[in-house]
């Protein structure tokens, strides 16, 4: 036979709310393509271009009364921004080299834009591209929260 001692301790159920915030802004110029709101109340539309200082989820409603609620915010929201990138190299590389580094070392400088899984490079377009001088420009469209 086996012998279990089995003891019990109540456990002391603490209520821990998340911190609600203000009104969240537009820290960078973008084109609105998601909310994940969880509190708040939107005040632009997907697909609406917004400025960077531009007000995106308010943190107070009206009742019928009048009265303003203060109800706070909580989430994110995400948004095609724009981005110009100007690449210059010098050394003595192969020309594909030349190619796969510029663009490599691009892809590098506008992922540090990128701050979680859920951001990403929309469209990578190069618009000019002079190997024998070591310069590319591209333009960038990324996927990205711009609340942060």
């Amino acid at each position: 036979g086996a012998t279990i001692n089995v003891s019990y301790k109540k456990r002391r159920h603490i209520n821990v709310e998340d911190e609600k915030g203000n009104n969240i802004y537009a820290t960078k110029d973008g084109v609105i393509k998601k909310f994940n709101i969880s509190s708040g109340l939107k005040n632009v539309k997907v697909n609406q271009f917004v400025k960077k200082g531009d007000l995106l989820v308010m943190d107070t409603i009206v009742n019928n009364k009048e009265e303003n609620i203060d109800i706070g915010t909580r989430g994110n929201v995400y948004a095609s921004t724009y981005y110009f990138l100007d690449i210059t190299i010098n050394g003595n590389y192969e020309e594909m080299d030349k190619y796969t580094y510029m663009l490599d070392k691009a892809r590098y400088e506008v992922g540090k834009n990128l701050n979680s899984e859920e951001e990403y490079i929309e469209k990578e377009e190069i618009l000019e591209c002079d190997l024998n001088n070591g310069y590319m420009k591209i333009y960038y469209v990324l996927y990205e929260d711009i609340t942060i």
